[in-house]
Order: structure tokens, then sequence, then C-alpha cells
């Protein structure tokens, strides 16, 4: 008898997922927001970065208020300029210049008229030997009234005598309060003798030798007691010594004897930076004799002035904050 063949449909074989593996298993990526709550932690992180990134950079690149450029220039005893208009134009740059060389009495009368326009100030105040003698009026120094107001003054006598056939020396200083912001500070300013190295070592002029040693430990004397008042201090002036030349081997050279009482030049303070091999601020060749000098700021940069504006010196200008630094070594 035959076997009766079930009605029922056969069943269907279920299929099982193809399993890849290996090298070339393709694995599925995730979502971008799969992973929302990492993914929002990690942004937080990266804008509150940031943001601190940039008030950081913002704080730093920002204008306090406190920033100012001192400029020294030799203006030269015979200089045909009226060398008060010349300076009205360095002071579109600078903030307070420090005068060498205003030796004679049509000079000293044009700085006067500076005085008596109310928009400029110098120091000595008593800005009176207007003839053509030796005198502290052969240093002024000057600056805009309406920025900063004089708190305290002062000379010093002599500090080197008439030598080859040049004037004697003096030291002008005064004490400037930043109208602004309160911020007081020191400006210095002198013109040392010449003719005193030989190729970065002492020369074999023994008078001028001497007369440069005996000037500079009275420099630094002045500098030290304006120290105490822990305020910033420029030092402006001709040195006559060439800072290139000047290894700070030589103690009675600037970089040697202003180190030890922890002021440099601008030139140091900034390296050279944006001065060219070539540039030079008397003279021919690539001589930098001529200084901004500080202590206790934050230095910014430094320039040479393209034109000599009738002398035979480029003005040189320093931009330095005048925040004072946390440590400060006095020796």
């Amino acid at each position: 008898m035959p076997t009766k063949k079930s009605s029922a449909p056969p069943k269907k074989t279920q299929k099982k997922p193809k399993v890849v593996t290996g090298s070339g298993a393709k694995k599925k990526q995730p979502s971008f927001w799969a992973n929302t709550p990492r993914t929002i932690l990690l942004a937080i992180f990266a804008l509150s970065f940031g943001a601190v990134g940039f008030y950081l950079l913002k704080s730093s690149l920002a204008d306090t208020g406190t920033t100012i450029t001192v400029a020294s220039w030799n203006s030269k005893i015979d200089n045909k300029k009226n060398i008060a208009g010349q300076t009205k134009t360095l002071l579109k740059t600078a903030d307070v210049v420090g005068l060498q060389e205003v030796h004679t009495a049509a000079q000293r009368n044009n700085i006067r008229n500076l005085i008596e326009s109310d928009k400029y100030a110098v120091s000595p105040k008593a800005h009176t030997n207007n003839d053509s003698g030796s005198g502290v009026e052969s240093y002024p120094i000057v600056w805009r009234e309406k920025e900063f107001v004089r708190t305290a003054e002062g000379t010093t006598g002599q500090v080197s005598p008439s030598l080859d056939g040049l004037r004697p020396r003096y030291i002008t200083w005064v004490k400037l309060k930043q109208r602004a912001t309160g911020k007081q500070f020191y400006v210095v300013n002198t013109h040392m003798v010449r003719d005193v190295d030989s190729n970065g070592s002492l020369s074999s002029k023994k008078a001028n030798v001497k007369a440069y040693t005996g000037h500079m430990e009275k420099l630094v004397n002045l500098v030290k007691k304006l120290q105490k008042d822990n305020v910033p201090i420029f030092v402006t002036g001709d040195f006559a010594m060439d800072y290139r030349k000047d290894t700070g081997k030589v103690g009675v050279f600037p970089k040697a004897a202003l180190a030890a009482i922890g002021v440099k030049s601008s030139w140091q303070l900034t390296n050279l930076e944006g001065i060219s091999s070539k540039a030079k601020t008397y003279g021919s060749g690539s001589r930098l004799i001529d200084y901004v000098f500080a202590w206790n700021v934050v230095p910014k940069s430094t320039s040479i002035g393209k034109s000599r504006l009738g002398s035979d010196h480029n003005p040189v200008f320093f931009t330095a904050d005048l925040t004072v630094a946390s440590t400060i070594d006095t020796r």
C-alpha cells in the first residue's frame, strides 16, 4: 500500500547571518550621536581651552597704557637746524628724549622756547644758562607736558674735565610720573668722553681713559641711589663705545660697568632684533655708540632713526613697559 504524502509545505531553512572576520572585516562605524556625551564634553574642553588661550594672548598683547618710548640723540654742537624743531619731531615717536651737545646759546634758547610753549617740559627746570658756556644745559631731557609731570630732578657737578678741546661733562636726571597711570620712572642723561677704546680694548690715551673711568663711576653711583625707589630707570647718552665691540670684559665700558647694577642697553635687552648688521648711529661703518639703557622694565623693541636731523648721530629709540619686574638685581 503506497505511503500517503503529507500535504504540509516543506519548512524553509533559516540562514545564519554571515560573519566576516580577519583584516577584510568591515566594521560598522558608530554614528556621531552614538557618543554624544563624550563629544559634548570634548567640545566644552576645547572651547574652554581656546577661551583661556585667547584671553592670555589678548592680555599679553593689550596696551596697558604703561608702555613708553625713550629716545637718545646727540644733536651735534654745530647743527645748522633748529634742534628744538627736530626734538619735536622726535617726540612724535618718543615720549621722552635725552639730548647731548646742546652747547650754543642759539640752540639753548631754542630749547627754552619749548618750555614756554606749555606743550613740552625740560629738565633741568632752571634752564637759564643760555650763553655758550659749559653747563648742565648741554644735556637737557625733554618730554610732552600733557603726558608726564616732573616729581623730582637733579644734576651732578662736573664729572669729567675738558679734553681734546671738548667741553667738560655733566649728568642730568629727572623723575617723571605718567599722568594717565601714575607710574613713575627716572631718565638719566649724559655724554661720555671719546677715544677710550681701541677695537674693544682700552686705548693708549690715558687721560681720556681716566676721565671716562671717573665719569662711569659717578654714573653708576647715581643710578644705584635711584634704584632704591624701585621704579624703572632709563639712561640715555652718547657713550663713545661701539656696542658691537663691547665684549663685557673691560670693566669701565658700559656693558660691564652697568651690568654690575643690573642695567642693560636696549641693544642687549632686545638682542639687536630688527637691527641690521650694517646699521650705525654715528659715522661710517656699523658703530652703535648711542644708547638707551634700562633697569626694571619689560623691554619691547629698539630702533634707529633713519634721519640724523642735521646731526652726525642718528637718534635711538627704546620702547618698554613700565611694569615693575618681580625680581630685581640691585647689586
